[in-house]
């Protein structure tokens, strides 16, 4: 592992992360609910509250399912940017 740069790492800052043990899904909709409106993505000046990533999020899922034939256990790699 390289660690040269904790060095320059500032004090009260965690040098690792916990990874939660729920998946992202679960983790996202639970975000909706509990802070529908506020800010879940800030990217270029637009804000996405959790409820319009969770929407999104949920209809690129219903069209991989309908309109690609994915299945439970399928794995999917998204390529972008």
């Amino acid at each position: 592992m390289f660690t040269r740069h904790f060095a320059y790492w500032p004090k009260r800052v965690p040098r690792t992360l916990t990874v939660p043990r729920t998946p992202i899904h679960d983790n996202l909709a639970v975000s909706a609910r509990r802070y529908p409106d506020k800010t879940a993505i800030y990217y270029y000046g637009r804000e996405i509250s959790f409820r319009a990533l969770h929407a999104e999020v949920e209809a690129l899922a219903g069209y991989l399912q309908q309109a690609l034939g994915v299945k439970r256990g399928d794995r999917v790699a998204l390529y972008m940017q």
